[in-house]
């Protein structure tokens, strides 16, 4: 479940497990929250874009923690939108 820009307030996430393995089976909710700014990222793009032709937007965080959960957003734009893309990051 994401979350864009929630209000404040307390949130319930209930839990419907299928094909657990049965009923006392024990869950692990992890919660980030996203900054808008900050971190150490750098982003390395093309120096010129063409219609229908692909490249690549090459990102690189420094200093994540060993054993470690992150999650990280980067939002994109072009002519006629716009999203965010989410990244999710085990760190070994």
């Amino acid at each position: 479940m994401n979350l864009d820009d929630p209000a404040a307030g307390t949130y319930t996430i209930y839990i419907h497990g299928w094909e657990t393995d049965g009923p006392d089976a024990s869950y692990t909710l992890f919660t980030w929250t996203v900054a808008a700014v900050g971190g150490d990222l750098t982003v390395s793009v093309p120096g010129s874009a063409t219609t229908a032709t692909s490249g690549s937007v090459n990102l690189h965080w420094n200093g994540p923690l060993p054993a470690t959960r992150y999650l990280g957003t980067v939002r994109y734009f072009e002519a006629r939108r716009s999203g965010p893309a989410r990244a999710s990051v085990n760190v070994p």
